[in-house]
């Protein structure tokens, strides 16, 4: 039984690794988008504007 429920353990963390490295571009990208938008409102306004 604890073997089961270990390697239960293991597939769900390996689950969590894989969903993790998979959203960290994601991330990057929001953070990125914020990063722009707070440096250059003015900008980022005008050229969804247009």
């Amino acid at each position: 039984m604890p073997l089961d429920r270990l390697s239960r353990l293991a597939k769900s963390l390996l689950l969590n690794a894989k969903l993790w490295d998979a959203s960290k571009p994601v991330a990057k990208r929001v953070k990125e988008n914020r990063l722009s938008m707070f440096n250059a409102p003015v900008d980022h306004v005008a050229g969804t504007s247009r």
